[in-house]
């Protein structure tokens, strides 16, 4: 008898706004009597943005463009934000491509993991980033010592708010203009971030079970960058 797991998209009757969100969770029930589950991770989600998914909500100066989600343009002053129409449940990895520069030079990007998506998208040094309850990867591009950035160029994992920078990796591929890849992988204790294949981030995080909302954001300044991002998935871990 093969062994096998069931990968499920479960419909749960959470309100969020007053709207019924998706839950994205692996269910690793058994299939039947003496199977063991195989341990596979499951893609769940794959998005390149050539047609209108429907999976995002944009705010902002956020749209989806040719083949690729576009967060801001090289002006100055804008935010914008998207927001997966589904929440997530469990171990996971999202994995992506993202392109930065083509500007002035700000401010940066964020991946977004938190409770709740936020209406609000501030600008500037912010990244997108409204204080809120969970945690952001951010890719930032300008060097702003009142937010206790370590660096000009620079990758960190962010608690609550862009502030509080639990570590940081100094890059200048925040903002080169190339695309890079990108893999983010929550194992259920860590948050660990590889860059081209290279690990530079995997750090402990805590109070977790609440986070289930996934985006992204982005914002420029006085200066400007294009922040870009394509090829989109979810996998979900056993």
């Amino acid at each position: 008898m093969f062994p096998f797991t069931i990968l499920m998209m479960v419909l749960f009757a959470q309100k969020e706004s007053g709207q019924n969100v998706p839950l994205l969770k692996y269910d690793d029930t058994l299939a039947s009597p003496g199977a063991r589950n195989t341990g596979t991770p499951a893609r769940l989600i794959a998005d390149t943005f050539k047609e209108d998914s429907g999976l995002w909500s944009y705010r902002g100066t956020a749209f989806r463009g040719e083949g690729t989600m576009v967060l801001t343009t090289p002006n100055p002053n804008l935010a914008g934000a998207a927001w997966l129409k589904a929440n997530v449940a469990g171990r996971w990895k999202v994995s992506f491509r993202y392109k930065a520069g083509g500007g002035t030079g700000g401010d940066g990007f964020a991946f977004v993991w938190v409770a709740g998506p936020s209406e609000a998208v501030p600008s500037g040094g912010y990244l997108g980033f409204e204080p809120a309850e969970g945690y952001a990867v951010i890719f930032d591009n300008f060097y702003n010592p009142e937010l206790n950035d370590p660096a000009s160029n620079y990758i960190a994992l962010v608690k609550g708010n862009i502030t509080n920078k639990m570590a940081s990796f100094e890059t200048v591929k925040t903002e080169d203009y190339n695309w890079h890849d990108v893999d983010i992988k929550f194992t259920g204790e860590k948050l660990i971030v590889l860059l081209d294949r290279v690990k530079v981030l995997s750090e402990s995080v805590d109070g977790t079970d609440s986070l289930r909302t996934i985006g992204f954001s982005a914002s420029t300044g006085e200066y400007t960058n294009s922040h870009i991002i394509t090829n989109f998935s979810i996998e979900l871990e056993p």
